[in-house]
């Protein structure tokens, strides 16, 4: 699947610490590919695992790179 850099940046989340949270709780394996890898703003994520730990990280994933915190 293919995000925006800037929500790739909200999946990896500081230190590693959002992809190493939805590695864990969707049991599958996922990886960001890394700024060689973006081609018109987007950055390929790779999804590893049985169906349900796809499924369960692809929601992971779509809620983390939505989640627009408001400025204060």
């Amino acid at each position: 699947m293919s995000v925006t850099s800037d929500a790739a940046g909200r999946i990896i989340g500081t230190k590693g610490s959002a992809i190493k949270e939805i590695r864990k709780l969707s049991q599958a394996v996922v990886t960001v590919g890394g700024l060689n890898t973006t081609k018109n703003g987007m950055r390929e994520v790779v999804i590893q695992g049985t169906d349900s730990q796809i499924q369960s990280a692809k929601y992971l994933i779509s809620v983390k790179a939505h989640d627009i915190r408001k400025k204060q």
